[in-house]
C-alpha cells in the first residue's frame, strides 16, 4: 500500500517540479512545423538584460526570432542559420514575447531555447515538487525497511 502511495506522489512531485511552470518560457527542445511559429512570453523588469542562444537543427536550419516588448512593438529580429546568441536588455517592465519562425517551407526543423528571464531561476513549483519527490524517497526506504524486518 505505502509503495503505492510513495509513486503516485514521486509521480506527481516530478510533475509539478519539471512541468507545471508559471511561466511560458522553458529551456529545451521544440518542434516547429514546416513554415511555423513558436511563439514564447515571460516576465521581465525595466533594465533586466536577457543573455541566451537558440540552435536550429533539421531542415534548411535556418530560424527568425522576434521579440515584443510589453506594448507590441518588435525590439529584436534576428535571422540565424543553425546556433544564435545574444542578448537583449529590457526598455519597460511587463511581459515579453518571443517568436521563432522556422524558415523552411517544407522540413520540419528542432530549435533548442536557452533563452531564461532572471526571474526562471527557482520557482515555488519546482522547489514543491522536489520536496515532494524527497518525501517519496524517505517514505519508500521506510516502506521497504519495514518490509524487510
Amino acid at each position: 500500500m505505502f509503495i503505492f502511495i510513495g509513486l503516485a506522489l514521486f509521480v506527481t512531485g516530478f510533475f509539478v517540479a519539471f512541468y507545471w511552470q508559471p511561466t511560458l518560457l522553458k529551456e529545451g527542445f521544440y518542434a516547429v512545423k514546416a513554415g511555423a511559429s513558436l511563439e514564447m512570453s515571460w516576465y521581465l523588469e525595466k533594465g533586466d538584460r536577457t543573455e541566451g542562444f537558440f540552435n536550429v537543427s533539421g531542415g534548411n536550419g535556418q530560424a527568425n526570432l522576434v521579440v515584443k516588448d510589453p506594448s507590441g512593438e518588435i525590439i529584436v529580429n534576428w535571422t540565424a542559420v543553425g546556433r544564435f546568441d545574444s542578448g537583449f536588455g529590457s526598455q519597460e517592465t511587463g511581459t515579453y514575447t518571443m517568436i521563432f519562425r522556422n524558415l523552411d517551407n517544407v522540413h520540419d526543423q528542432t530549435i533548442y531555447v536557452g533563452f531564461l528571464s532572471p526571474y526562471d531561476t527557482i520557482r515555488i513549483s519546482y522547489l514543491g515538487g522536489l520536496l515532494m519527490i524527497l518525501g517519496t524517497i524517505i517514505v519508500l526506504l521506510c516502506a521497504c525497511a519495514y518490509a524487510l524486518s
